[in-house]
């Protein structure tokens, strides 16, 4: 045997090695994580999309006429629409397009739902959202939005229904393209409701009105 061929033959079992090793540790679950699948071929990296297409045509059978999204150099989508009911669509598709990892784990966030994807790391985190009751009253503001709709106080809940429509439709035609977060974790992503949309509300009025301070100074 040539000396070429040995130095070919353990350069390849030095690449066997290594390829096994990384394999077998990326097996071992980190926080309940095995970030494996992320190197499983079919999934992980290569099932991860790269940036957002610059030019895209799509038939939507849910929009009553047709919409515009341009992107702007920093990559800002702006929507152009003839009526409310698909601006609001379009608005709900695009950012599940940009960001649904980051909306889907503060709806979890908010609903005490953490620990499913996380473990008992989150517990403790899970129990303080669902004492603040949060989840609670997001489900009781839909009740009374929907009422109010019916009886016609308000009118603007049909565009509410709309942005979760969009959302909805980009995951269910883009049940491929996960972000990378999904695979590391390993969980789906789930349905979108108008509740999520509350919940997120309902954090975000916490987060700009709540303040420790005055509690901290009584203690």
């Amino acid at each position: 045997m040539r000396n070429s061929e040995k130095k070919a033959i353990i350069k390849l079992s030095i690449i066997i090695v290594i390829t096994v090793l990384a394999m077998t540790i990326f097996s071992i679950p980190l926080f309940g994580v095995q970030f494996v699948s992320i190197l499983i071929p079919g999934r992980g990296i290569w099932k991860v999309t790269g940036e957002v297409p610059i030019r895209e045509r799509l038939k939507i059978p849910e929009l009553n006429d047709e919409v515009t999204v341009i992107r702007d150099e920093w990559g800002i989508p702006h929507i152009y629409a003839s009526n409310d009911l698909d601006l609001f669509f379009a608005q709900g598709y695009v950012h599940a397009q940009d960001r649904f990892f980051q909306m889907d784990m503060l709806r979890r966030l908010v609903r005490g739902k953490m620990s499913e994807i996380l473990g008992s790391i989150a517990i403790s985190t899970d129990q303080f959202n669902l004492a603040l009751g949060l989840e609670y009253w997001a489900i009781k503001t839909e009740g009374i939005l929907r009422e109010m709709q019916a009886n016609g106080t308000i009118d603007f809940l049909p565009t509410m229904d709309r942005y979760v429509d969009g959302i909805n439709y980009y995951l269910e035609t883009h049940k491929q393209e996960k972000p990378l977060e999904y695979y590391i974790l390993g969980f789906e992503p789930t349905e979108w409701t108008l509740v999520d949309s509350l919940c997120l509300v309902q954090e975000m009025a916490r987060q700009m009105s709540w303040n420790y301070n005055d509690l901290y100074r009584l203690i």
